[in-house]
This record gives structure tokens, sequence and C-alpha cells, in this order.
């Protein structure tokens, strides 16, 4: 949470529950986050507009629910396939 250099954040398969901890969105120079396989349900605020330097994310196998959230500019992996997600794939999601 302190660690505000990390560039790596690898949190999954903890048994993490409920809304993605906000101080996650806050890490200026995180690159790669993986929060897969947990129980998670709210990505949090503020989502991806603080991290723009994000180019992996791994998201996958939670209980996400709602609209797709919309990616940073420098995604180039990413990977939301296991939740409970309502919306349609943006349209602009590989541009």
């Amino acid at each position: 949470k302190n660690q505000s250099n990390l560039i790596h954040l690898d949190l999954s398969d903890n048994l993490l529950h409920g809304k993605t901890p906000n101080w996650i969105w806050k890490l200026k120079n995180l690159l790669h986050l993986n929060l897969s396989t947990n129980s998670l349900v709210d990505m949090g605020r503020p989502f991806l507009s603080s991290t723009s330097n994000l180019i992996l994310l791994d998201l996958h196998s939670n209980q996400f629910q709602g609209v797709i959230p919309i990616l940073p500019p420098s995604a180039t992996y990413l990977d939301y396939s296991r939740s409970n997600f309502s919306s349609v794939i943006p349209n602009n999601i590989g541009d």
C-alpha cells in the first residue's frame, strides 16, 4: 500500500472479496496488476484513469458486475474472463 514505486503487483488467489481497494489505483508506476481468482465484485474508484501506465491487467475469475471498464491507452493485455459483466464488449477495445 505504501510502496509508491511498485511496478508489479500480484494479489491473485488471496481470498480477497468485496471492492478492489482504492489504494491500488493510486500506484502511479504500476505496470502489471493481477487480482485474478478472488471474489471481488466492484472495481472501486478511481479506476484506470489514474493508472495510465498499466500494460497488464488480469482480473479473471472474480465476480465483477455491471459495465466493462474502459482500458487505459497503454494496456496490451487484459483478462476479464469468468466475471459477471452485464454490458457488451466496447467497439473500441482493440483500438
